[in-house]
């Protein structure tokens, strides 16, 4: 046990002393509960990936989000994940205060692509990665990485469908490199595509047709993976 523990829960039980005390005070309640919380849940909105039929494919779908097919395993995450309302509290997340992330309407629309393969001979044409969205097709105007080094979702990403960790490095400069348009598919890294479009809510349906995944330069199928809405509890506990 780490030796900050002890600290950890004792702050807890002051705030649970002083929130109670201020209980009088609604607002000010909710800003000491929003700075001293110990747990932050709620309900997130999340694109849902499917497997649209399609004769053409040998991918599947397990009921972790993660597609499979041959040697790789793959999972598509967009960054378009809502959170309607917050619940932090010092012990168990229990008290609204309102909403949190929300991407909606920003530009570009960010899909990152998750792999993990024990093999070497997987390429990522990622200009044949095509959206569909509101009636209008999309390819790619920039696609990031793969980046290879590797840490666990937090928060917001920990809840959508797909592998349970990620990858360090995307947004700061240092780290980000233009993939190639024909990019090795590391053995664990993520590759991110950027579409110029605004980002959709997570309640809007669009798909992406997988046309640019090879191995040994021969393509692996091309699915049509459905992102339909879709809802996620989520938890996470902080402190100081």
């Amino acid at each position: 046990m780490k030796r900050n523990s002890g600290k950890k829960i004792v702050d807890c039980v002051r705030y649970i002393e002083l929130d109670v005390a201020l209980i009088r005070i609604p607002f000010l309640s909710v800003i000491l509960f929003w700075f001293s919380a110990c747990a932050v849940g709620g309900v997130v909105r999340i694109s849902r990936p499917t497997l649209e039929v399609n004769s053409e494919s040998s991918f599947r779908l397990d009921d972790d989000g993660i597609f499979h097919v041959g040697d790789l395993s793959l999972s598509i995450k967009p960054a378009n994940g809502r959170v309607p309302v917050l619940f932090p509290g010092p012990v168990l997340p229990i008290f609204p205060v309102g909403a949190g992330s929300d991407a909606t309407g920003s530009m570009p629309l960010n899909i990152t692509f998750y792999f993990e393969t024990k093999v070497s001979d997987y390429s990522f044409e990622w200009r044949e990665i095509i959206l569909s969205y509101s009636g209008t097709t999309y390819v790619p105007e920039e696609a990031v990485g793969p980046l290879t080094t590797l840490g666990w979702s937090q928060e917001l990403e920990r809840v959508k469908p797909g592998h349970s960790w990620t990858c360090v490095g995307f947004g700061n400069k240092r780290f980000e490199t233009a993939t190639p348009p024909s990019a090795a598919i590391p053995n664990k890294g993520c590759i991110r595509l950027r579409y110029n479009v605004k980002t959709p809510s997570p309640d809007d349906p669009f798909d992406l047709t997988l046309g640019g995944i090879k191995k040994s330069e021969q393509s692996v199928g091309v699915p049509t993976i459905g992102f339909r809405p879709g809802s996620a509890a989520g938890l996470s506990f902080i402190g100081n």
